[in-house]
């Protein structure tokens, strides 16, 4: 019996067995608010990874970080305060932690 083999979420880069579990999520990062306005503004106010800079070292950022996880909140998503400036190393690091049980 094939099963599907699992991949990572191109929008929320979770890893998903055939399509996306977290599709309401990832729906969010294809709006066109996200992808031709917000997360370019945020790098181009902040073009260089804001963890990277608080610990002495320039690196590019490369990818646009919510500092408070939306879980799905259109609003909480589309708030430009919530969001930072990182590279991929960094982006993953906070990620983790995130998700991370406690």
């Amino acid at each position: 019996m094939p099963t599907n083999a699992p991949r990572v979420c191109d929008y929320c880069h979770r890893v998903c067995l055939g399509k996306c579990q977290h599709k309401p999520r990832c729906k969010l990062y294809n709006l066109r608010d996200w992808r031709d306005r917000l997360r370019a503004e945020q790098l181009y106010r902040q073009p260089l990874c804001e963890d990277c800079l608080a610990a002495g070292r320039t690196t590019a950022a490369t990818q646009v970080h919510h500092k408070v996880p939306h879980q799905g909140n259109l609003t909480l998503f589309l708030d430009a305060d919530n969001l930072m400036s990182l590279c991929a190393s960094c982006h993953s690091i906070r990620t983790a932690h995130e998700k991370a049980p406690v």
